[in-house]
C-alpha cells in the first residue's frame, strides 16, 4: 500500500511541473499591457529649430520675475504630430526642471510656441537652457527616457542693488548737499556733520568743523554757492560758512520760528538773504543773515510747511501739508496760494524755469505745472512711497526718486516714465535723497548712506 502511494505523488509532482512549463512557455509570446504601441521617439526625422522671440538679454532684479515673457518658437522639420513637441528648462538635457507652457501654434500648423515667465535666482549671470523633446510624457520624462531634440540659451543680466556707503545704528542722517562734483556734505542727528572729498565714494565723520569743535547735533544744510552756508543745530540756531564747509563759525542769529525743529526747509538767494518754511505755514525772510527774521502775515491756514526753492531772488515756490503750494514774484513781499486739486503732503520743488516746475509728495504724488502754478498735472510714473528728490539734466530728461530707493527716469519732459531702480532693492525707508548728476544718486536713512550708479539711456 505504502508503495502505491509513493508512485502515485511521484506522477502527480511530474504533471504539476509539466503544467507549470506548459503555461510559461505561452506567457512568453504574450505582449506586456503596459508596452507602449511605438517607441517613444519612433523613426523618422524629428530635428528642429529653436528661436528665442521675446525675452531675451533683460535686465531684472534677483528674485523677481523678469518683465517681460521669455517667448520659444518650435519649428519641426516633421510639422505631423506638433502638439506632442513639448519644451522644458532646466540645466541637464535629461534632467530637466519641468514643462513650459504651450502658447499656441501658427496659423498653418507648422511651428508652436511656448512661454516662461522667468524669475531670476542667480545675482551675478543667470541663464536658463530650454530643451525641446518630442512625445516626452511626465512618467517618460522622470525615469530620463527623453531625449533632447535640440536647446537654446537665454541670458540676462542682475542690476546692482543701493550701494552701502556707510553704515552706523546711532546716526539718524537728516540732509546732505554736494558743493561740487568731488565735494559734498552730510548731516546727522547724532554724529554731526560727515564729509566727502572723492564724489561721495567715501564719508568721514567731521571732528572740528565747528570752531575748532564737533558737534553731533546738525540737521538741515543750506548754501547759496559751493562757499557760503549754514547748517542748523538744536532750536533752529545755525552755524555758517565762507569756506565749502572747512569750517562753521556762530555769529549773531535769531531762530526764525521758534521751537526745535520748527523750520522745515532753509533757501539762500545769496550771502545775506535766506527764506525759512516750517510748521504751521510760517513763511519767513530776512536780509541780515539771520539777525532778525520779517514773517509773512498773509495767510490764516495752519499747514505745516515743507519746502522753499528759489528760481533767483524774485521768483520763488513753497509747498507743504494738504496739497498747499505758495508762489511769490517779488522776493517774498507777497505770496500767492496756488490753485490745486490735491490732499497730499508735499514735500520738494524742482523748477525750471519761471513757467514750468515740478513738485512731489505723499503717496508718490507728481504734479507739474507750464503756465507757472496756474494748473497743474498729475503724473503717474509708478512709484508708490513719497517722492524725496526731483531733478532734470534738460526739458526732457528728467529722475524722480522715492522713500523707498524706487528710481523713475523720464527722456520726453514727464509725459512717460521708466522704471530703474523697483522699491527695497537695497534701499528704504530714506528720509532723504539726492540726485546729484544723471549718473549719480544718494539716499540718507536713520543709519546709512546710500548711492546708486544710474545707466540712463537717451
Amino acid at each position: 500500500m505504502q508503495y502505491y502511494n509513493l508512485v502515485i505523488r511521484y506522477y502527480f509532482g511530474i504533471s504539476m511541473l509539466l503544467a507549470f512549463i506548459f503555461i510559461i512557455s505561452c506567457k512568453k509570446d504574450e505582449k506586456p499591457v503596459d508596452q507602449p504601441d511605438t517607441e517613444i521617439n519612433p523613426p523618422g526625422d524629428f530635428s528642429v529649430k529653436m528661436e528665442i522671440i521675446k525675452g531675451a538679454d533683460q535686465v531684472g532684479y534677483f528674485q523677481y520675475d523678469l518683465p517681460d515673457t521669455v517667448i520659444i518658437k518650435v519649428t519641426p522639420k516633421n510639422p505631423e504630430d506638433l502638439e506632442k513637441y513639448s519644451v522644458r528648462i532646466g540645466n541637464q538635457p535629461d534632467r530637466p526642471n519641468y514643462a513650459i507652457r504651450l502658447a499656441a501654434k501658427n496659423a498653418d500648423d507648422t511651428s508652436i510656441y511656448f512661454k516662461y515667465l522667468w524669475k531670476l535666482e542667480e545675482n551675478t549671470k543667470p541663464e536658463a537652457v530650454f530643451y525641446t523633446y518630442f512625445n516626452c510624457a511626465d512618467d517618460i520624462f522622470y525615469i530620463g527616457g527623453c531625449k533632447a531634440l535640440d536647446s537654446i540659451k537665454v541670458s540676462a543680466t542682475v542690476k546692482e542693488k543701493w550701494l552701502q556707503l556707510y553704515a552706523n545704528n546711532n546716526s539718524y542722517f537728516q540732509d546732505m548737499v554736494f558743493l561740487d562734483s568731488l565735494h559734498g556734505i552730510a548731516s546727522s542727528d547724532w554724529r554731526g556733520l560727515f564729509k566727502t572729498a572723492d564724489g561721495g565714494n567715501t564719508w568721514v565723520q567731521d571732528n572740528g568743523s565747528f570752531s575748532g569743535s564737533a558737534r553731533s547735533d546738525t540737521y538741515n544744510i543750506c548754501f547759496f554757492d559751493n562757499k557760503i552756508g549754514l547748517v542748523e543745530v538744536t532750536n533752529d540756531y545755525a552755524y555758517f560758512t565762507s569756506d565749502g564747509g572747512q569750517n562753521f563759525e556762530f555769529e549773531d542769529w535769531q531762530p526764525p520760528i521758534g521751537g526745535h525743529r520748527s523750520v522745515r526747509d532753509f533757501y539762500m538767494t545769496d550771502a545775506n538773504t535766506i527764506f525759512a518754511v516750517g510748521n504751521n505755514g510760517a513763511i519767513l525772510k530776512s536780509i541780515t543773515k539771520g539777525k532778525s527774521w520779517q514773517k509773512y502775515n498773509g495767510f490764516t491756514f495752519i499747514n505745516n510747511l515743507r519746502s522753499v526753492v528759489c528760481l533767483d531772488k524774485n521768483h520763488c515756490y513753497a509747498c507743504g501739508d494738504v496739497g498747499k503750494i505758495l508762489r511769490t514774484d517779488d522776493g517774498g513781499e507777497k505770496w500767492t496760494e496756488l490753485p490745486i486739486n490735491l490732499n497730499n503732503n508735499l514735500y520738494t520743488i524742482y523748477l525750471i524755469n519761471q513757467n514750468e516746475a515740478l513738485i512731489g509728495g505723499q503717496g508718490g504724488a507728481l504734479i507739474k505745472t507750464t503756465d507757472g502754478g496756474q494748473t497743474w498735472q498729475r503724473m503717474y510714473i509708478g512709484i508708490g512711497t513719497d517722492i524725496l528728490a526731483i531733478r532734470f539734466f534738460d526739458s526732457k530728461r528728467g529722475v524722480v526718486v522715492g522713500a523707498y530707493g524706487e528710481i523713475a527716469s523720464t527722456v520726453d519732459g514727464g509725459s512717460s516714465w521708466k522704471t530703474e531702480m523697483i522699491a527695497n532693492y537695497g534701499a528704504s525707508n530714506l528720509s532723504k535723497a539726492v540726485i546729484k548728476d544723471e549718473h549719480t544718486v544718494f539716499a540718507l536713512n536713520n543709519y546709512q548712506i546710500l548711492r546708486y550708479d544710474l545707466n540712463l539711456n537717451p
